[in-house]
């Protein structure tokens, strides 16, 4: 089949907005150009019926014949199209409330009352009228008030629409009522829709109120991360939820409209960019307060205190008290904090310190905000692209805290940072000290002073230097040094030349998070030293064992360390390289140590630990 179709009305074929869809995909860099020349795709039928000597698109119904009685549909589309006055848009008004009548009788297919609100838009769009409803907040609190402006835009006088109602609606429930619009009276009936252009009157009416918001809604969370998630799942409850791109509006108003017309407007908070202009968000439901603790992971490989830095947020005024709960055998000082909410957004910055538990210990610290009666247990962050709608997370303030037997040494860590991970504050952590190699260093710096260097996670996609600084690092590591080099994809790569062997990355990984491992090179100070690597330190990974594992490499050179597999695949075994390469060492991986790490994998951390100590033994 031809897919490469051009569609004039849009003056682009199908690979342009293919193109165009691909290049959204920014996290993974996935920009493409498209092709303008035909497209064929092949199908094969797995299951059905063939059509003979027919598309197989055949039966695919795209026209208003889906609707059972569409027929009488078409012919008034086509009526206003064609009796359509650019200059006089009202005119049109009669058949399209003729239509919306037509319309009404199958309202209850899902297809028609989508096609219901558009045109509930173009009937408001030919009377000249726009309907905004505002918030002086972005972020509104339970239990408090918010400044709601209505501003309503008439056009045109001979429309004979006026807004008649409007009133606030969260969670689907009605809050207040603004203040009514009286229309003027109206003018006899002949005379609503004049044949003439419309008379400008470029009205402008403003509606403002304060509404309570009941601490009894919602806040306005992504639903999918309301639940705690199984294994690869989101658990969503609400079946009618399910598979949308985000939340249903939470905060809108309800207008009507003295020909009939009813819709929702969300609620938006509007401010200026002095280089975009007006941008839009909508208002959220939030906690009076959020507890955004400085720290998601503490650990703690030895029994002294860390410091827990906790930033309370507030958007209500009040008092509050932040509490910590300790989990058994782990110490908080001091337990909880009295503080004064000041609203708008504010921020205080408390200060914790934790005491691990005598014994290996894997938990969470909770933070609940006691505020008006209730207890919160929620942080924030948000999530703002120019290519996405504004995101609002609220999820449950934790901080997750392992007390882990792990043996390491004093050393320095030259990092350099590639996509961008956590490493560099998990490493920390471990009492190592780690120090940025900033790209237009490597050419010049003092690598001499570095125990061990770890490139991030594709940095040789990344860090155009490493084209021309590679020979250094390895030198480096000729000389006695560590050099970890962790994951790249296996196109974009600045050099071929990533370690002192040949070494070419693949799309080999495995998904499988508790897939079966197998030490290939059991005597190896890798699986020994400092730790003693066992089975049970691959248990409670996250998401995956790794991936982009190289696919061939100098076998006389390179020591595999570990094979893996997933379930019915073929097992692999590049995930750890290592070799010497004079009096250093050279060590690759696919591991995903940069998801590990910070979801505080105790295995994940002894076994990166073991390729950061390579070598200690012989100094």
């Amino acid at each position: 089949n031809e897919v490469g179709v051009y569609i004039p009305l849009l003056g682009k074929s199908v690979n342009e907005l293919a193109a165009e869809s691909e290049s959204m995909h920014k996290s993974q860099g996935n920009g493409s150009s498209p092709d303008r020349e035909d497209r064929l795709e092949y199908f094969t039928y797995m299951q059905g019926r063939k059509p003979e000597g027919r598309d197989i698109f055949t039966d695919v119904y795209d026209s208003w014949n889906r609707v059972k009685g569409g027929d009488e549909i078409p012919p008034l589309i086509e009526d206003i199209i064609s009796k359509f006055d650019p200059e006089n848009p009202a005119a049109s008004l009669p058949r399209l409330n003729g239509l919306y009548s037509i319309l009404w009788k199958h309202k209850d297919d899902y297809i028609v009352a989508q096609k219901m609100k558009d045109l509930q838009e173009i009937i408001l769009q030919c009377a000249g009228i726009y309907t905004e409803a505002l918030s002086a907040k972005e972020f509104v609190a339970v239990g408090d008030s918010m400044k709601l402006t209505l501003n309503v835009a008439t056009q045109t006088d001979n429309a004979g629409v006026y807004l008649s109602n409007a009133y606030l609606m969260v969670d689907g429930k009605k809050v207040c009522t603004l203040k009514r619009y009286v229309p003027p009276p109206p003018k006899p009936h002949a005379d609503r829709y004049k044949p003439e252009a419309a008379d400008q009157v470029h009205k402008y009416e403003t509606i403002q109120t304060n509404c309570f918001i009941p601490d009894s809604v919602n806040i306005s969370g992504p639903y999918w991360l309301e639940q705690d998630p199984e294994v690869g799942m989101y658990e969503v409850k609400d079946q009618l939820l399910r598979g949308l791109p985000q939340n249903p509006t939470q905060v809108e108003v309800h207008v009507r409209y003295t020909d009939g017309i009813e819709m929702d407007i969300p609620v938006f908070y509007k401010d200026v960019d002095p280089v975009k202009g007006e941008q839009y968000s909508l208002v959220r439901i939030v906690p009076p307060a959020v507890a955004n603790p400085q720290e998601k992971l503490l650990v703690f490989n030895d029994g002294q205190p860390k410091d827990l830095d906790v930033t309370v947020k507030s958007f209500a005024k009040g008092n509050a008290k932040i509490k910590l709960n300790a989990p058994a055998g782990w110490t908080i000082t001091p337990g909880y904090e009295d503080v004064a909410l000041l609203g708008d957004g504010t921020e205080q910055t408390l200060k914790f310190s934790v005491t691990p538990s005598s014994k290996t210990s894997s938990t969470d610290v909770t933070i609940e905000i006691e505020a008006n009666g209730h207890t919160y247990n929620r942080s924030a962050e948000v999530i703002a692209y120019d290519h996405i709608p504004k995101q609002l997370l609220l999820p449950k303030s934790n901080v997750h805290v392992e007390r882990i037997n792990i043996i390491t040494t004093n050393k320095t860590i030259g990092y350099i940072d590639g996509a961008g991970d956590e490493m560099p504050d998990m490493l920390k952590q471990l009492g190592y000290k780690v120090e940025m190699i900033p790209a237009e260093q490597l050419a010049k710096a003092d690598l001499s002073k570095y125990s061990t260097i770890i490139a991030g996670i594709r940095a040789y996609n990344t860090v155009t230097q490493l084209k021309y600084t590679n020979d250094r690092l390895m030198d480096y590591v000729k000389n006695g040094g560590n050099y970890i080099v962790q994951y790249n994809k296996n196109f974009d790569l600045v050099t071929d030349k990533i370690g002192p062997y040949m070494l070419h990355p693949s799309n080999t990984r495995t998904t499988e998070e508790d897939s079966k491992v197998l030490f290939l090179a059991k005597d190896n100070p890798i699986l020994n030293t400092p730790n003693k690597i066992t089975d049970a330190d691959f248990d409670g990974w996250v998401q995956e064992r790794g991936l982009y594992y190289p696919d061939k490499w100098d076998t006389t050179q390179y020591l595999p360390i570990l094979e893996m597999s997933d379930s019915g695949e073929k097992p692999v075994d590049g995930s750890l390289l290592t070799t010497t390469y004079g009096k250093g060492h050279f060590t690759y991986t696919g591991i995903s140590f940069f998801r590990q790490l910070p979801a505080g994998v105790p295995g994940a951390f002894r076994l990166f630990v073991n390729i950061i100590e390579l070598g200690s033994s012989e100094k």
